[in-house]
């Protein structure tokens, strides 16, 4: 890897730890792939199978992600999570203006 492609994902990693000290890698990716799918269908079962996770688990990641991460703990507000109206199993997440 050159010395330019390591500081741009230092970069980006930094920002990520601005927004939460406590993050995970597989939260920040999931992230960058709700960023990369932006609202298309099957959002979330993408996110889970390109990181290897559990429905479960990737709900409570892009829920992190929402406004709220549980009852009275506020999320980061930078992904809706929408259950697509052509197919109920799915859940898009497009990304909010903060997002």
């Amino acid at each position: 890897m050159k010395t330019n492609e390591t500081q741009q994902i230092a970069r980006v990693l930094e920002i990520f730890q601005e927004i939460d000290r406590t993050m995970t890698i597989n939260a920040a990716l999931a992230f960058m792939y709700a960023v990369e799918e932006d609202g298309k269908g099957g959002n979330q079962q993408k996110i889970e199978e390109r990181l290897g996770l559990s429905n479960p688990t990737t709900s409570r990641i892009m829920a992190s992600w929402s406004d709220w991460k549980r009852p009275r703990e506020a999320g980061h507000g930078m992904v809706e999570s929408i259950r697509d109206p052509e197919n109920r199993r799915f859940v898009l997440l497009p990304l909010t203006p903060k997002g």
